[in-house]
């Protein structure tokens, strides 16, 4: 709340009189156009009726002067680009391969998020519109799939939390392990065999 002129006289505003307040302010910054005088008007439904127009224009208590907008547009382009930051993102990392007996191959990754954020709510575990994790395994029709399952579906991961998987694939060749959902990204490892 601004402090009155008392130059001017003028008396000191409450919290309650916030297009006072306002006024002032614009006032003190030469700020213009936000105020239309008071005028006499006739109106056709209150013809034996005084009535006025004017008043506090429209919008100017919501948007801000236009003098002010490219320091607060800066300001909020580099916080929503700092928040942005904070993202969750999915990873597949620690990829092992173990060549069993009977041509059987041992795979093994984990899934990390990387991010500063949960991949989504708890609450949005239980709800059908926000997509879980997915990780899934791509084989080729050279291959099969002896033990594991091609697709698994995870609730939220908290950051820097990971889970591991493993596959036993018979076969050589190439497979592509993908992992993630939409609010986290998706990442793809194509791995040799």
């Amino acid at each position: 709340m601004l402090k009155p002129d008392t130059a001017k006289k003028e008396k000191a505003f409450t919290v309650e009189d916030p297009i006072a307040n306002y006024l002032r302010w614009s006032a003190q910054q030469g700020i213009s156009d936000v105020f239309t005088e008071w005028k006499t008007f006739t109106h056709p439904d209150f013809s034996n009726q005084k009535v006025e127009v004017g008043g506090i224009d429209p919008f100017v208590l919501i948007n801000p002067p236009y003098k002010l907008v490219a320091d607060l547009a800066k300001k909020h382009t580099e916080f929503l680009i700092k928040a942005a930051s904070f993202q969750p993102e999915i990873d597949v990392t620690n990829i092992k391969t173990e060549s069993l007996a009977n041509g059987l191959t041992r795979v093994t990754v984990d899934v990390v998020n990387k991010g500063a954020l949960a991949t989504h709510s708890k609450f949005a575990d239980r709800n059908y519109f926000v997509k879980k994790i997915k990780v899934g395994l791509t084989l080729s029709d050279k291959q099969s799939l002896v033990g594991g399952k091609k697709i698994l579906l995870l609730n939220n991961m908290e950051p820097s939390t990971k889970q591991s998987f493993s596959w036993l694939i018979k076969g050589k060749g190439k497979i592509t392990i993908d992992a993630g959902c939409p609010t986290a990204g998706i990442k793809n490892i194509d791995i040799s065999l």
